[in-house]
């Protein structure tokens, strides 16, 4: 928080703002977008948009900038993880579909704490190092 001047409710109003993200995207943009387009193709496009945009926060000049990034970064992260849900549950059969959405829960458990873990390890070197890191 030092090292961007600001308070812990700035920080956890952009955590609030962050969480809005995928609630938007499970309500809306996800039901919206499979209407037109397949699951394979919205994990593709999600994937590189959410790519992009966490460089662009990254290399973002100002805080303001980081406020107007994060609800779409959150939004197209959630579509994301939508989208390969999807993916794994119509590769298995009728039987083991339940088996998927536990390994899948899981692993997105697991990753989000390696997220945390990892990220608070790269930013000891510089508080861009973990956003590069996680565009790749």
């Amino acid at each position: 928080m030092d090292s961007f001047d600001v308070t812990s409710t700035n920080v956890s109003l952009f955590m609030s703002l962050m969480g809005v993200g995928p609630c938007n995207s499970f309500a809306f943009a996800m039901p919206l977008l499979r209407r037109r387009y397949s699951p394979r193709a919205i994990a593709s496009w999600s994937l590189l948009a959410t790519a992009v945009l966490i460089v662009a926060s990254a290399f973002a000049p100002t805080m303001m900038l980081e406020w107007c990034l994060i609800l779409p970064i959150s939004v197209t992260l959630a579509i994301t993880y939508a989208a390969l849900v999807i993916l794994f549950t119509d590769l298995a059969s009728q039987d083991t579909k339940g088996e998927i959405f536990g390994v899948t829960a899981a692993i997105k458990a697991f990753t989000f704490g390696m997220i945390a873990f990892a990220g608070g390890g790269m930013q000891t070197f510089d508080a861009s190092v973990p956003l590069i890191a996680s565009s790749s």
